[in-house]
């Protein structure tokens, strides 16, 4: 029996499963299974039964130590002496138990293949499924992302807002400012009017220009001269003992404007203290 041909068989222990063709020697029994020394020391102490099918080997032959490599004076002499009937009968027995070992070996070779394409199967069914997890989860931080730019822009837009609003209201506020530096001019004006409308509504009060070139009062009504008519009842004439003197409204009566014909030096005492009293206005309200 040639090396090439040993390295088919194995140990039939499947816990070991190793070559013996390494070892050079083996241990038969007469159910046609082998195993190795080390094994069938540890297995055979114990019981004498095969540890691959359980058949009782209680008779001195039924376990035998073997060379798988003879030599050659061995081969010679092992067949020497026995007649052809026992030969063919020890060659028959020999190759059904290469035969049996062959098919024990296919056997096993196709369960462990069988095995190991069940994992594969397993193995490729998982995997799939962590590839569609995959793709959902790709999917999802895709739709995640998407979703994060848009509430960036709609954050950047709402700062842009914010900015231009900021804008608008510093604007405002300039121009606020800006009326109530204008507004205390106007005070006084505001006031007179106000007490004007509430003693005649008929009469409008109308604010004097910086050069007092604009009259102070002005009426909606008609005036129409009758034969009866006196100084008295001229609108807006001031009770005076000049009938032709300037109009000078009731809330400028303590200002001694004069009725000089030039207008000179009482015309600019009146407006001194117009100006004065313009002056003396807080918050566009006049303090009479």
């Amino acid at each position: 029996m040639s090396t090439s041909s040993n390295n088919v068989l194995r140990c039939n222990n499947l816990k070991c499963r190793s070559f013996l063709s390494m070892e050079g020697q083996a241990v038969v029994t007469t159910c046609s299974h082998i195993f190795c020394i080390s094994c069938a020391t540890t297995l055979f102490a114990s019981s004498l039964a095969c540890p691959a099918c359980n058949q009782s080997l209680q008779e001195p032959d039924d376990i035998v130590m073997t060379t798988l490599n003879p030599t050659n004076e061995y081969k010679a002499s092992i067949l020497a002496g026995l007649p052809p009937s026992t030969i063919l009968e020890v060659t028959a027995r020999a190759i059904s138990f290469w035969t049996y070992q062959l098919s024990q070996e296919s056997a096993c070779q196709a369960l462990i293949l069988k095995n190991a394409q069940d994992r594969q199967v397993c193995t490729e069914k998982q995997l799939n499924n962590a590839f569609e997890d995959l793709q959902i989860a790709n999917k999802k931080i895709v739709s995640l992302e998407n979703e994060l730019d848009a509430n960036r822009r709609k954050v950047q837009g709402i700062i842009n807002e914010s900015h231009r609003k900021d804008r608008e209201l510093s604007r405002l506020r300039g121009d606020l400012e800006k009326i109530k530096r204008k507004k205390p001019f106007n005070g006084v004006a505001q006031a007179g009017e106000k007490i004007v409308e509430q003693s005649d509504p008929e009469r409008i009060f109308s604010a004097p220009t910086m050069n007092g070139s604009t009259p102070i009062y002005r009426s909606t009504g008609r005036f129409t001269a009758t034969p009866h008519s006196t100084h008295n009842q001229i609108p807006f004439r001031s009770q005076t003992s000049d009938p032709y003197g300037p109009i000078v409204p009731p809330l400028f009566f303590g200002m001694n404007v004069g009725a000089s014909k030039n207008g000179g030096s009482d015309r600019g005492s009146a407006d001194r203290r117009f100006r004065a009293a313009r002056m003396a206005t807080t918050n566009g309200r006049a303090n009479f």
